[in-house]
């Protein structure tokens, strides 16, 4: 402990200077008189130290991140009959022109050829998609949990852009037609072009390119 003879008040005594008591040596008893650092030096300590300890109780946790609810879609979900259901949509397409394939990993395919639903370079439907498309609607509404998603495919003859454009409307308009057959939520049916992309087979013979010029629809159920 330093002693000072001086005053506490005196000229050059500021809040920043430290406290000197007086000595004992001179007479005087530090712990009678009381002296304390004077309460307008401690307030702002005081303040400063509810202060964080407010913030520290009502400072906001972290949103947590939020988890992903929507169910993921797959071909072979558990519980569901694919033979069965191929069964049924061959019977109800049975006088149509589309072919029906079961798929390894589950769902199905069904494969209509561009040439008999459509005439060249136009996406209106011809009287024998529309028949098709009526026995896949019956098939759809008879399996209110499978889904449909339909890609249309071009030949690589003509520009690229082009057939993209064209496949996509070809898709939309089956998916469109579906939908006007009622019986059927647009949610449950998904549409989009690929254009010359997806070839079967090579753009080298004109079979071959009457092969690759397609719609297919991918029949499958949520999980």
């Amino acid at each position: 402990m330093h002693c000072d003879p001086r005053p506490r008040n005196g000229p050059h005594h500021t809040e920043a200077t430290p406290i000197r008591l007086p000595c004992k040596q001179q007479g005087f008893d530090p712990t009678r008189l009381g002296y304390y650092p004077p309460m307008r030096t401690q307030r702002p300590l005081i303040l400063a130290t509810l202060f964080a300890l407010s913030a520290c109780a009502t400072a906001p946790r972290s949103p947590e991140a939020p988890v992903a609810t929507t169910p993921a879609v797959a071909a072979g979900a558990p519980g569901t009959n694919w033979r069965a259901i191929e069964s049924d949509f061959r019977t109800r397409t049975a006088d149509a022109s589309a072919q029906i394939e079961g798929l390894p990993d589950g769902g199905l395919r069904i494969t209509i050829a561009a040439g008999t639903g459509f005439d060249s370079g136009k996406s209106h439907l011809k009287p024998a998609l529309a028949r098709t498309l009526a026995g896949i609607a019956d098939g759809l509404a008879a399996h209110p949990t499978l889904h449909a998603h339909i890609v249309g495919h071009t030949d690589s003859v003509g520009r690229e852009g082009y057939n993209m454009l064209l496949s996509r409307q070809r898709a939309r308009a089956v998916r469109n037609h579906l939908i006007a057959l009622g019986g059927i939520d647009a949610a449950r049916l998904s549409a989009e072009g690929k254009g010359e992309r997806e070839p079967r087979v090579d753009n080298d013979t004109p079979e071959n390119r009457r092969l690759n010029r397609r719609v297919e629809i991918r029949i499958t159920a949520p999980q």
